[in-house]
């Protein structure tokens, strides 16, 4: 009789010792039924062994469901709509300008919202030298975070935008006069300035769903021959969703 290693070879070697039992003159019966007394040993201790597995197992999802809980007082999502003013903070070709945004976030905690920040905005043309500037939009993808310092009504926060912003170009042109030819000549360029990798680090206050806030987005990659794209911008806006349960 062999040794056991699952439930099926252990029902085939008792119907074998069953047998063996009737047949009384096998000078192998005592051995056989002490193998047989082990393998029931075996699959026993094989059963605790895999309950010990199941209940690891369930232990580890049970930990890291809990590392991916949503918070305990507020909805689960919520979404930031509003508009913001943008403010260039270096370069005298670009004036402020108006824009607006839209974030998605999930409540991680309490105290803690996770998002994917969507902004797009116009700044204002301005003349260099006589030149007429023209300057395309700015797109802005980021993923988001925010801390929130309380869980009150009146709720002051701090976060940080990490992702990319779509710069466009930026278009220059001048008047040449002549004076033989009353409607003049035009010259220009243009300056590509493409998508470059940023950040934001912001402060604000929510005040029940009303929400505003001031961010400094910092826009690395820019060629030093190129005029700087940083820009400060105020928020003003509302959260839709994610209130008290």
């Amino acid at each position: 009789m062999r040794y056991c290693r699952n439930k099926k070879h252990f029902i085939q070697n008792s119907e074998l010792l069953f047998r063996k039992i009737t047949n009384y003159h096998d000078y192998n019966f005592v051995n056989d039924i002490f193998l047989f007394l082990r393998n029931i040993y075996l699959i026993t201790n094989q059963t605790i062994m895999n309950r010990k597995i199941g209940i690891l197992v369930i232990a580890i999802l049970v930990s890291v469901t809990s590392a991916f809980s949503q918070s305990e007082l507020y909805k689960p999502f919520k979404v930031d709509v509003g508009f913001l003013y943008a403010s260039p903070m270096g370069g005298d070709d670009v004036s402020g300008g108006i824009g607006f945004y839209i974030e998605p976030k999930y409540n991680y905690t309490d105290n803690i919202a996770l998002g994917l920040k969507l902004e797009w905005a116009i700044l204002g043309s301005s003349d260099v030298e006589g030149m007429d500037v023209s300057v395309s939009g700015i797109g802005t993808y980021q993923l988001t975070g925010d801390y929130y310092f309380n869980t009150n009504r009146v709720r002051p926060f701090a976060g940080l935008g990490v992702g990319l912003y779509s710069l466009g170009s930026v278009d220059f042109k001048a008047d040449v006069n002549d004076p033989n030819d009353i409607w003049g000549d035009e010259l220009g360029m243009s300056l590509d300035y493409g998508t470059k990798f940023g950040f934001a680090p912001r402060v604000g206050v929510v005040l029940g769903s009303f929400r505003v806030g001031m961010e400094y987005n910092v826009i690395t990659g820019i060629d030093s021959a190129l005029e700087s794209r940083n820009y400060l911008s105020f928020k003003f806006g509302f959260e839709i969703g994610g209130g008290k349960k």
